[in-house]
C-alpha cells in the first residue's frame, strides 16, 4: 500500500509541480526564495498527502498549502523590516490565483491541440523541446535540411498558437 502512495503522490505531484511553483513565484517574486518555498511545500505535501484524497482536487490542495507558506514567508520580513501591506498582499494573491487558473486552462488547451498535430509534428516539436536538440541536430536526425525544420517547427508553433486560443477562447 506504501508503494501505491508514493507512486500515486508522485505523479500527481509531477503533474502539479510547475503550476505550484508558478504560483509561488507570482506571490514572492525572488526565485531563490520560491524555489526553498516549493521544497518546503513539496515536503509538506508528501508528509499529509493521503491515497484517500481525490485527484482531481491535488493542485487546490497544493495550492493551499504553497499559500499558506507564502503568508509565513511574509511575515518573516515583516518582522525583518520589509514591510508589506496586508492589502497588497491580497491583491498579489489575487492575481496569482486567476493566473494560474488561466495557466491550468492554458495546458488543458495545449494538451488537446498537441493531439491534434500529425505525428511528425510532434516528433520534431518533443526533439526541440523535450530532449532539447538545436535545429542543426534535428534536421541530422530526420534527415531534413536546417530550413525545413525551421518552416515545419515555425509552422507547427503558429497552428499550436491558433488553436489553443482557438480552445481557450471557447
Amino acid at each position: 500500500m506504501n508503494q501505491d502512495k508514493e507512486k500515486q503522490f508522485f505523479r500527481l505531484f509531477m503533474q502539479h509541480q510547475r503550476a505550484v511553483f508558478c504560483y509561488i513565484l507570482m506571490n514572492v517574486r525572488n526565485a531563490d526564495d520560491a524555489r526553498d518555498l516549493m521544497q518546503e511545500a513539496a515536503v509538506i505535501m508528501w508528509q499529509k498527502y493521503s491515497v484517500k484524497d481525490p485527484e482531481d482536487r491535488f493542485s487546490a490542495w497544493a495550492v493551499a498549502i504553497a499559500r499558506n507558506l507564502i503568508k509565513r514567508y511574509y511575515q518573516r520580513l515583516k518582522r525583518n523590516h520589509l514591510i508589506f501591506n496586508d492589502d497588497l498582499l491580497a491583491e498579489i494573491e489575487d492575481r496569482s490565483r486567476v493566473h494560474l487558473e488561466s495557466y491550468e486552462d492554458y495546458l488543458v488547451a495545449l494538451r488537446k491541440c498537441l493531439a491534434k498535430l500529425d505525428v511528425r509534428q510532434r516528433q520534431l516539436l518533443n526533439l526541440k523541446y523535450e530532449r532539447g536538440m538545436k535545429v542543426k541536430e534535428i534536421s541530422m536526425h530526420v534527415r531534413r535540411s536546417t530550413e525545413a525544420i525551421y518552416k515545419i517547427i515555425a509552422r507547427t508553433q503558429a497552428a499550436l498558437l491558433r488553436c489553443i486560443q482557438k480552445s481557450m477562447a471557447e
